[in-house]
């Protein structure tokens, strides 16, 4: 039985194998739970040699809470033996997961000389050394132990247009990079059935994840669709590549390590394949629907701001294309509808509205109004909300006292003079927003991106202070803390940035809430209570459980002012 105590793993600082580490020791660079079940209880030692390609600042929270007690990490080249002969005694290692390699098509073609050291020599280093190092008195091997490879689906060429690669799929490598592979998977099976090491041997399709090396295609062509380059195909774009989420390529390879006979091969993919060209050719179809989008919501917001000021409503566009205004490339933020906050009295408001629309029904803090060139318009006479009463009366107050400052910050928006808020204002909105979002639906991937844009600004490094006593004023500063855990974990936002410090324990809920809800709930499939209003109101109340621990005051004020919002709503049915 194999002891699995003392890992080794090579090329752990990298994309794939640092993933792998955080899997291991359940901290899932998703935070989701379903991929905390490693079980794993021994000791990791990472041998890293820090090219390019290796990131020391992905494991930073891993050396944090587990360097010199579970964590070991060793600079090392995987071709240097005095090194590893060193590194498997003095941690006594009883496994080996090899994910380190050269790995990238075009950089093989232009040095393949690297690639046959690395991948050729280095795994040879590592397996000889093994073999010496685990072999018994006696000339045999030992049993509880392992040499567990992993390399790629390139070793087979390319896929057809139909049918998958099978364990028993001829070789026909076209690269340097893929020929390097294919000489070291023969060479791990030969030292299999020649000296009896103790091996598996995963060949993987293409990964993709957190801390991928922005070289790689889809990273790469995330950034020059971003910054409107032009996008380099490797020949003429058809090949056909399978991908998969790396976190379950994780889970394959330890279900290997942990339970495969020795000797076996196993493939990993997420039959999900694309000719590159194609799936290149579908983003940016993608991307311009998004741009057209985006200019239509520019105009729709144009023609609000203008009519609402024509009737007397001094206004401001809440998120949208404020927000839009913020990214790298205005017109690739994902566009929703119009929110926009109009002066007056909620009574006042809603009467107006009315006058135009007499079937539009009224909450709190909105009500809906018809649609301007099919894109849905909500207004505003209050921003948003908070349910517990102390709270949502100091955070009208707020919004009351910056109203002014609101409706004069005025930007150009397609020749139209339109008001957006304040970066200050911000942070406090959006943030109760996300809050809100948390309790009453489900929180979307946009709503995080928006917010990450909003804290990055230069603007609050001068103000932190002062937003630090209005968060607690507000009762906000531990949700604070679990959203600057998302923004780290999922977008890299650096601790200079942060509004608060970061809240581990809450930061983990909160994505997971993400991964599995989604904007409004719509992929959560924890209750399925049914499309009614009592399966809604029994949904909430599950939830209002699960985050009861979390932010105890919120939850628990929810159920009363669900059942004062219904009054208030019925008052204002017809104001």
């Amino acid at each position: 039985m194999r002891k699995l105590k003392n890992i080794m793993i090579t090329g752990g600082a990298g994309f794939i194998g640092c993933n792998f580490i955080h899997y291991l020791l359940g901290e899932s660079t998703a935070g989701g739970a379903a991929f905390t079940d490693s079980g794993f209880d021994g000791t990791i030692v990472n041998v890293d040699c820090l090219t390019y390609a290796g990131n020391a600042e992905s494991l930073v929270d891993i050396e944090k809470k587990y360097g010199g007690k579970r964590y070991f990490f060793e600079k090392a080249d995987i071709c240097d033996r005095p090194q590893i002969e060193r590194i498997l005694k003095q941690y006594d290692i009883d496994t080996i997961i090899h994910f380190a390699a050269e790995s990238h098509v075009d950089r093989s073609i232009l040095g393949p000389e690297a690639f046959i050291k690395t991948n050729v020599m280095g795994t040879f280093t590592l397996l000889d050394c093994a073999r010496n190092f685990w072999k018994k008195e006696d000339g045999s091997m030992r049993d509880d132990v392992l040499f567990h490879h992993i390399s790629t689906d390139e070793v087979y060429g390319s896929l057809g247009k139909t049918g998958y690669f099978t364990e028993t799929t001829p070789y026909d490598p076209r690269s340097p990079y893929s020929s390097s592979k294919a000489s070291s998977d023969h060479i791990v099976m030969a030292y299999y059935h020649t000296y009896g090491l103790p091996v598996t041997l995963s060949n993987c399709t293409n990964n993709y994840g957190p801390f991928q090396f922005p070289e790689k295609l889809l990273p790469l062509m995330i950034s020059n669709i971003k910054e409107g380059k032009n996008l380099p195909v490797y020949g003429d774009g058809k090949n056909i590549r399978d991908w998969i989420y790396v976190e379950d390529h994780n889970r394959g390879v330890w279900q290997i390590v942990k339970n495969s006979p020795a000797g076996e091969k196993w493939n990993l993919g997420g039959e999900n394949e694309w000719e590159n060209i194609k799936l290149l050719m579908n983003w940016m179809g993608i991307c311009k629907q998004i741009e057209k989008r985006n200019y239509q919501l520019d105009e729709a917001v144009g023609k609000v701001t203008a009519w609402f000021e024509r009737e007397g409503f001094r206004s401001c566009i809440l998120k949208g294309q404020g927000n839009a205004l913020m990214y790298p490339c205005p017109g690739h933020r994902t566009a929703g509808d119009i929110d926009i906050w109009v002066s007056g009295r909620s009574s006042e408001v809603i009467r107006f509205v009315h006058t135009i629309s007499p079937k539009e029904k009224a909450s709190y803090h909105h009500i809906d109004f018809p649609a301007i060139n099919g894109i849905p318009v909500e207004v505003h006479y209050r921003p948003c909300y908070l349910q517990n009463p102390l709270y949502n009366f100091r955070l009208q107050k707020y919004f009351r006292q910056s109203a002014e400052e609101q409706f004069l910050h005025k930007v150009r928006i397609e020749d139209e003079a339109v008001a957006i808020p304040t970066v200050r204002f911000n942070i406090i909105y959006q943030l109760v927003h996300i809050y809100n979002h948390l309790f009453q639906e489900g929180i979307g991937l946009r709503q995080i991106i928006d917010y990450y844009f909003v804290v990055i600004n230069d603007e609050l490094l001068v103000i932190r202070d002062t937003l630090q006593r209005e968060l607690k004023h507000l009762g906000l500063w531990k949700f604070a803390g679990a959203v600057m855990y998302v923004l780290n974990v999922v977008l890299g936002l650096s601790e200079e940035k942060m509004i608060a410090p970061i809240d581990e324990k809450r930061g983990k809920l909160l994505l997971t809430e993400i991964l599995n809800g989604g904007n409004f709930g719509q992929f959560d499939e924890r209750y399925d209570f049914g499309h009614s209003s009592f399966g809604h109101n029994l949904q909430r109340l599950c939830r209002d459980l699960r985050l009861v621990r979390y932010y105890p005051v919120e939850a628990l004020s929810e159920p009363i002012f669900r059942t004062w919002h219904f009054f208030w709503r019925m008052k204002n049915k017809r104001s």
